[in-house]
Order: C-alpha cells, then sequence, then structure tokens
C-alpha cells in the first residue's frame, strides 16, 4: 500500500481516511400533507469531504515539525486546488479547509487530522 500524499507532502501515520458526500436537497412541506407528500428538489450540488487523522513520528522532533510545517503551508491564505492520492480513493482534486495538529509531550509524535474538500 503506497503512503496518501497532499500536493508533494506524504502523509505518513494515516490512520483513518473518511469520506462525506452531501446534497444540499431543498423539501418543501406541503401544508396539511404528510411526509411522503413532500416535494424534494436536488438543485444545490453535492459537497465532498475528506477526513484524515493520523499521526506525523518521525525519528526527530525536529523531523516531525518540518512534516507538519509542509502540510501547514499548504494554507497560505490564496490556495490552488492540490491533488490527494490515496489506494482508497485515488486522485481527488482539493482544497484544505482544516488542519488541526496536536503534540504528544515529550516526544516526537503529532496528531494530526486534515479536513478536505473536493473542487476544481
Amino acid at each position: 500500500m503506497a503512503q496518501p500524499t497532499l500536493g508533494a507532502v506524504t502523509l505518513t501515520g494515516v490512520e483513518s481516511i473518511s469520506t462525506n458526500k452531501t446534497a444540499n436537497i431543498i423539501p418543501l412541506p406541503l401544508p396539511t400533507g404528510d411526509s411522503d407528500e413532500t416535494e424534494v428538489f436536488d438543485l444545490l450540488g453535492v459537497v465532498k469531504t475528506i477526513t484524515l487523522v493520523g499521526v506525523f513520528a518521525e525519528s526527530t522532533i525536529s523531523a516531525t515539525k518540518t512534516k507538519v510545517d509542509d502540510i501547514e503551508a499548504l494554507v497560505d491564505g490564496n490556495q490552488t486546488t492540490v491533488n490527494f492520492v490515496s489506494d482508497q480513493t485515488g486522485t481527488i482534486s482539493v482544497m484544505i479547509a482544516d488542519i488541526s495538529t496536536s503534540w504528544d509531550l515529550p516526544g516526537n509524535r503529532c496528531n494530526y487530522n486534515i479536513k478536505l474538500i473536493q473542487g476544481r
């Protein structure tokens, strides 16, 4: 199994990849009608989010910090899409919506949670 990549950064220590695809359905209930009479419209598009959870645990604290810095550098206030590539999802064009990290002290382990949104 190949390690997932986000842009040019190899995501070591990925423990889970979860996806959520949400349709923006507009329900229009009919007055005095039951739910089986509700009109539904799928006209606002679909959003797919991918959540990555894992641990960077390089050989030194400095090497782990470099991984964290590389990922955080992708969120710069003027993002363009990057490719997320994994065996489980294939290649998906994404922007990074959120990155959170927490260090296990003392040591070189940094837990991460990355939220991606598919788009072009």
